[in-house]
């Protein structure tokens, strides 16, 4: 003996339903797409690399920055343009102060 089965369904689930099979039908079987070589487990240093990557980065820009501002002046002579009557005698008057001598 044969029976059949009804399904009473509303009209919004019915739509919902029909989405799901027409969203079915567009996509590809599972089958048919090919692996992706970066799928693999050997690969998961590169996300780790990308996620801490900023990270990184702006540790790396904080230390040269505060390398940057220590070696700023290093080496610079500390000129008093008020105690000569041109900046080239001031400039001259603090190498030999400094006793680097002459320009």
């Amino acid at each position: 003996m044969i029976t059949s089965y009804v399904r009473f369904v509303s009209s919004s689930q019915y739509e919902k339903e029909q989405k799901e099979e027409e969203e079915a039908e567009r996509l590809p079987n599972k089958q048919d797409v090919p692996a992706d070589m970066w799928e693999d487990d050997k690969f998961d240093f590169l996300g780790n690399l990308a996620t801490y990557a900023g990270v990184f980065i702006a540790a790396l820009a904080i230390m040269v920055g505060f390398f940057a501002s220590g070696q700023y002046n290093e080496g610079a002579v500390p000129v008093d343009f008020q105690a000569a009557d041109s900046p080239a005698v001031a400039v001259k008057i603090a190498f030999e102060n400094q006793g680097k001598g002459d320009l």
